[in-house]
């Protein structure tokens, strides 16, 4: 919300507490498929794709029914195999800011980019828009460090969108794929 309110590209996202009206929120989202969040979670856990109506109404109805908050998001689809970029933004609030960045992928079966998963990923060129946006989120959010996701949709001209910030990234993948001492 803080960055959408910000003029940050985000996708269309909805936060229900105990969704019960699942087709005006998946309408909302701009309809299926749609990404679910659960409120906690971490490596992709509590993260799940939202097919078809079947789905989308078994899964949302069981949250109503658990109290659950759920964080709908539009989906971004990013070609094949599923990716994102991640990015470390490193003192934001300062002159000169660091950034690391890398590409993850998904495993063949999965939509969900993260290298704890998958341990697949490249080094990626990130363009002079995706240093400031994530820059620009990690300044907004307070974050000295943080870990921005961003996916480039691949059905609308590789535009990025942020999908996500993390205040305690894990650094295995980066520094891996890097090779720098990010930490």
């Amino acid at each position: 919300q803080i960055l959408s309110r910000f003029g940050v590209r985000v996708p269309k996202q909805i936060l229900s507490h105990r969704p019960n009206d699942y087709k005006e929120l998946i309408e909302l989202v701009d309809g299926l498929p749609t990404v679910g969040k659960l409120q906690r979670g971490s490596l992709g856990d509590g993260v799940f794709l939202l097919n078809d109506t079947l789905a989308a109404s078994t899964s949302l109805r069981s949250f109503e029914q658990t109290g659950a908050d759920v964080i709908l998001q539009g989906f971004i689809n990013t070609g094949e195999v599923k990716n994102d970029i991640r990015i470390i933004v490193i003192g934001a609030e300062t002159k000169n800011p660091k950034t690391y960045a890398y590409k993850r992928f998904a495993l063949a079966d999965d939509f969900r980019s993260n290298y704890t998963k998958s341990k697949l990923g490249e080094k990626v060129e990130i363009t002079d828009e995706e240093k400031d946006m994530a820059i620009r989120a990690s300044k907004l959010l307070k974050m000295g460090v943080c870990g921005v996701d961003l996916m480039r949709d691949s059905k609308d001209k590789n535009i990025p969108y942020m999908i996500e910030c993390n205040g305690s990234p894990g650094l295995l993948g980066i520094e891996k794929v890097t090779e720098e001492n990010v930490a």
